[in-house]
């Protein structure tokens, strides 16, 4: 295996976005944790990811911004 071109400083990773992401919906998780949650239940993930981001859209007459996550 080869060494990576960069890694970033542990002050990057600590203000990283995916850090404090990750510490508000999975604090256990590592990045594959990350990972396998995203695979294994998107229904969650996703919907989670739109809240972090602040993504505004119309809401649903269910009451969500969403049909379905995955079709």
């Amino acid at each position: 295996m080869t060494a990576p071109l960069w890694t970033p400083s542990a002050e990057a990773v600590s203000r990283a976005n995916l850090t404090r992401f990750t510490a508000e919906h999975r604090p256990d998780a590592d990045y594959a944790g990350l990972w396998r949650w995203s695979v294994d239940r998107p229904e969650e993930f996703w919907p989670a990811i739109w809240s972090f981001g602040g993504v505004i859209a119309d809401v649903r007459p269910a009451g969500r911004q969403w049909d379905a996550v995955l079709e």
